[in-house]
C-alpha cells in the first residue's frame, strides 16, 4: 500500500494533469476579462451608432465557444 502512494506522487502524467488544470483556469479568467471588455465595446458601440459592430459580436461568439469548451472539458 506504501508503494502506491509514492507511486501515485512520482507519476508525470498526474502532474502534468495539474499543470493542464491550472493553465486552463488562467486562460478562462484571461477569457472572462476579454469578454466583459468585449461587452462593453460592444454596448458603447451600439449606444453611439445604434447598429452591432460584426467584428466584435463575431469574436464574442468564438470567445464563448472557446470557455464553453474549456469548462466541458473531459475529466478521463
Amino acid at each position: 500500500m506504501k508503494d502506491e502512494k509514492e507511486k501515485f506522487y512520482k507519476d508525470r502524467n498526474v502532474w502534468l494533469r495539474g499543470l493542464f488544470m491550472l493553465l486552463f483556469i488562467f486562460l478562462m479568467g484571461v477569457a472572462k476579462f476579454v469578454m466583459l471588455v468585449v461587452v462593453v465595446l460592444q454596448f458603447l458601440v451600439v449606444l453611439f451608432t445604434a447598429e452591432a459592430n460584426d467584428n466584435l459580436l463575431q469574436f464574442g461568439k468564438s470567445l464563448s465557444v472557446y470557455q464553453y469548451q474549456i469548462r466541458n472539458w473531459p475529466l478521463t
